[in-house]
């Protein structure tokens, strides 16, 4: 029974000194309603964006040379991205540049640690969250309008710039690497053409498929004709022919027979367009042709590849997709006064209950 006998007490104390604890939470109540009119009225202003994906700056994917479609809007680590550069120094620091902060929030630049204080201060006023839509809202306040919605677009923009560089950086390494690659296949295709050069000095060899089916033709009726001729000769002399005759066929033998062992046989130290020639070189002369052909095709496929990533490097496709842009504000964020006044007032009158009460007990 002691303990609500204690409320009772407690609640007979309270009600009488109600006048007293009314009157002084009404006039702490006033005091704050006075002071609170001397803090300023701060306005913020809010931007609205999306992630971009990253297949936006893939030159496969820009210029079709990848089966896969390419994605407009990024996925979590892309967002994750962007919220790592809205927080990072780098675009405080712009922010703070542009805008030339320290006048306008009045700090001396010239002092101890006065850039590191100056980022504080902004960091307290910019606010970013991640939406429950995947959305990033970017957020800052200040006692100027137009400058909160001027900062936060500034803001959204300097993040869009920052990872665009960092993904043109990477196609720029990529670029320098294809170059590279094109230089070196560059002289190796030189070298190959002065080793190709030099081989049909000695093996005149221009083209295979035709020289082959040439040679062949040449061959066989040479062939032909000097069996057709050796055995016209044969049977005239048998049948006791005149002599003009036979030594006509005898200087065509010989002649046909010389023509048949310059298509067979190579003279030593001539390029000499021969059978014998002819086998011994080709296998050589085809193999640097299509190691030629083999390494024009990859140079060109290099040359293609570094233009798109140059092009698609210049291009600085967009790393985030607005949504909304900051307008200025029309009502403040803070301080909401209402609040501050009721909460001064129900403080104090806690404060002179608890007192009364205590003092109570004490006696």
């Amino acid at each position: 029974m002691e303990e609500p006998e204690q409320i009772r007490d407690a609640i007979r104390i309270l009600w009488d000194k109600k006048k007293p604890i009314f009157t002084w939470a009404l006039l702490v109540g006033i005091c704050a309603a006075l002071l609170s009119l001397t803090l300023k009225n701060y306005y913020k202003a809010t931007t609205v964006f999306y992630a971009a994906s990253p297949d936006l700056a893939k030159p496969e994917l820009i210029f079709g040379n990848s089966l896969s479609d390419p994605e407009f809007y990024g996925s979590g680590e892309d967002l994750d991205r962007l919220l790592t550069l809205c927080h990072s120094n780098e675009i405080k620091d712009h922010l703070i540049s542009t805008f030339d902060l320290y006048r306008h929030y009045k700090m001396d630049s010239t002092r101890p640690f006065a850039h590191h204080k100056i980022r504080k201060k902004l960091d307290k006023r910019m606010e970013v969250v991640k939406t429950k839509y995947d959305a990033i809202e970017l957020s800052i306040e200040d006692q100027d309008k137009a400058l909160a919605a001027s900062m936060s677009n500034e803001a959204r923009e300097s993040v869009n710039r920052a990872a665009v560089k960092l993904i043109t950086d990477r196609l720029s390494a990529v670029s320098v690497t294809y170059r590279a690659s094109i230089q070196e296949k560059q002289a190796l295709l030189h070298a190959l053409n002065d080793s190709l050069y030099r081989l049909r000095k000695i093996y005149p060899i221009y083209n295979i498929e035709a020289q082959t089916e040439s040679m062949s033709a040449i061959a066989a009726q040479v062939s032909s004709d000097l069996a057709g001729e050796q055995a016209r000769y044969e049977v005239l002399k048998k049948s006791n022919a005149p002599r003009d005759t036979l030594m006509y066929l005898a200087a065509r033998i010989k002649g046909l027979e010389t023509q048949w062992r310059n298509i067979t046989r190579s003279n030593a130290g001539v390029a000499s367009f021969s059978l014998e020639n002819f086998n011994e070189g080709v296998s050589r002369i085809q193999s640097l042709d299509l190691n030629i052909e083999r390494l024009n095709a990859q140079l060109n496929e290099d040359r293609i590849r570094y233009q798109h990533a140059v092009n698609t490097a210049g291009a600085a496709a967009p790393a985030l997709i607005t949504v909304s842009q900051a307008e200025i504000p029309i009502y403040k964020s803070r301080p909401t006064r209402s609040l501050l006044v009721i909460a001064a007032a129900l403080f104090s009158a806690l404060s002179l209950s608890l007192y009364y009460i205590l003092k109570s007990f004490w006696k």
